[in-house]
């Protein structure tokens, strides 16, 4: 059975949102489908949460976010994630953690996963500037 990628957006307060990525790989080979969001993000990315649920995805397996540039907003920060523990990660910028500002959709990729099925849940973060 192919694999699913899909998200949520939710407005956790008036300044921030929390955008989860629900990935199920490919029941034949694990690969990762990405998930393009449907409507654009604006504000900064401060923390993307890696959880691994349920069927644990291969050892040091990788994600990418990246914005309509096609550019890696957390700068190779979402390499290597553990394949039981959750653990989060600030965007880098030139290896200097930085929120990264987005403007336009996001994209979640995976690579290096070959447990069939495995889940994992991908929590991004975002915060809106308030207006001036």
């Amino acid at each position: 059975m192919p694999g699913t990628t899909e998200y949520t957006r939710e407005q956790e307060t008036l300044y921030s949102e929390k955008i989860t990525f629900t990935v199920i790989a490919d029941s034949g080979d694990g690969s990762i489908l990405s998930k393009e969001t449907d409507d654009e993000i604006h504000g900064y990315v401060t923390r993307v949460v890696t959880d691994p649920t349920g069927t644990n995805p291969t050892t040091l397996y990788d994600l990418t976010l990246k914005d309509a540039d096609g550019c890696d907003v957390m700068g190779g920060a979402l390499a290597d994630r553990s394949a039981s523990v959750v653990e989060q990660a600030m965007p880098l910028f030139a290896d200097v953690p930085a929120p990264a500002r987005v403007d336009g959709k996001l994209t979640l990729a995976g690579l290096n996963n070959s447990v069939v099925s495995a889940t994992i849940s991908v929590h991004v973060y975002v915060a809106i500037p308030r207006p001036s």
